[in-house]
Order: C-alpha cells, then sequence, then structure tokens
C-alpha cells in the first residue's frame, strides 16, 4: 500500500476522516500533490524539508 491509498484508507474511517494527515514524499509531481489535497491530506511535504517548515505545518494544523 503507498501513501495515497493509506490515506483513502484512513479517510473512509467515520473515527479518523477529521484528524489531519499530512503527508512526507520524495514525490514531487503536481498530479499527485492534487490527488493527496482531493483524498484529504492536510498537507504534502516534499523531502527533504527544514525544521522551521516542520514546525509551521504542526503548528498549522494545531500539533504544536
Amino acid at each position: 500500500m503507498n501513501g495515497l491509498e493509506y490515506l483513502k484508507n484512513v479517510k473512509r474511517l467515520d473515527e479518523y476522516k477529521n484528524i489531519p494527515v499530512i503527508m512526507f514524499t520524495t514525490v514531487d509531481n503536481p498530479e499527485v500533490v492534487e490527488r493527496a489535497n482531493k483524498l484529504g491530506a492536510a498537507y504534502y511535504i516534499i523531502k527533504p524539508f527544514t525544521e522551521d517548515k516542520m514546525s509551521e505545518v504542526l503548528k498549522a494544523v494545531g500539533i504544536v
């Protein structure tokens, strides 16, 4: 199962569908980013990323 398949399956479950999912990936493809967003990803971050970017995203989803 890849990340998009996982995201699709998680978002189908009532108890998890409102939990923000942050995708960390090396895939830098606009079509994949769009699909992830349509499936409900809160953020799609391409590796490598900075500590500042990680902090920004965690604050945005209310984890920090």
